[in-house]
């Protein structure tokens, strides 16, 4: 969520962070034994070196989706203080300290380098609603574990850029795809928390559709507060900025899924 606390005026990122570095590139200097043929290795040879290759693989993911997070503040940091347009694909690689070439590896264009940091604070509040418990409604669970999300200091440094880039967009129309992108994302997986909570199947129509207001309904929120925040001087604690959203689930839930479930 990207307004899920306003108060902090501190700018998050990492000024380093590890590239990876592919398994393919890897997998010729393993040892696996001396009387193993690499190329045409045993069953059980061959299902080890194919579950290490998918372990390393989900490790060079994790690496990735890190590295573009790190890039993805530096950019956003340099979207809000100079502009779009003002700020180069050579400002966001000397910033994040990498090559130009390797912004446009991570990125398919330059609005999509703040793709990652709009998308995480969405996708964590996702992942706070999947650990709601069936017994409480919707405003009882936030009341009891929003102060601990937003105390968080990752949450609170991508949710003030957050909340700076949203407050933007109407200046800064390119941008927007890169919201809209992160708000899909989110979508997709608030789908399975519906599915869970009204014991229903993730492709029906019921679900897709509650999902997809309940995340509209989010952006709203997002977008109304960011710019009162940023340009009208508003100013709100986490208690309301939690009723606010937890209002405006219940609104936009086109299944009963807000209130305790047996």
């Amino acid at each position: 969520m990207a307004t899920m606390h306003i108060a902090s005026q501190r700018f998050g990122g990492i000024d380093s962070f590890v590239v990876p570095f592919p398994f393919a590139a890897r997998a010729r200097t393993f040892a696996i034994g001396p009387a193993v043929d690499l190329a045409n290795p045993p069953l059980t040879c061959a299902v080890w070196v194919r579950r290490t290759a998918d372990m390393e693989a989900a490790i060079d993911e994790s690496r990735l989706e890190e590295a573009r997070l790190a890039v993805s503040r530096h950019a956003a940091r340099l979207f809000w203080m100079k502009g779009f347009d003002a700020t180069s694909g050579d400002d966001i690689a000397a910033a994040a300290g990498i090559s130009k070439r390797t912004v446009w590896r991570y990125f398919r264009s330059k609005e999509a380098c703040v793709e990652p940091v709009l998308t995480v604070g969405e996708l964590r509040f996702v992942a706070l609603l999947r650990e709601w418990p069936r017994g409480l409604g919707l405003e009882t669970y936030l009341g009891r574990v929003m102060a601990t999300f937003a105390s968080d200091a990752d949450n609170i440094n991508d949710a003030i850029t957050a909340v700076r880039i949203l407050s933007i967009l109407h200046r800064e129309p390119a941008l927007r795809s890169a919201w809209l992108m992160a708000c899909h994302q989110a979508e997709q997986q608030l789908i399975e928390v519906i599915a869970a909570r009204s014991r229903r199947a993730p492709d029906s129509f019921d679900v897709r559709l509650c999902a997809a207001a309940i995340t509209a309904a989010i952006r709203l929120v997002d977008e109304e507060i960011s710019v009162a925040v940023i340009h009208e001087g508003l100013r709100m604690d986490l208690d309301q900025t939690t009723a606010r959203i937890a209002a405006a689930i219940r609104a936009a839930s086109t299944l009963p899924i807000c209130d305790p479930i047996a």
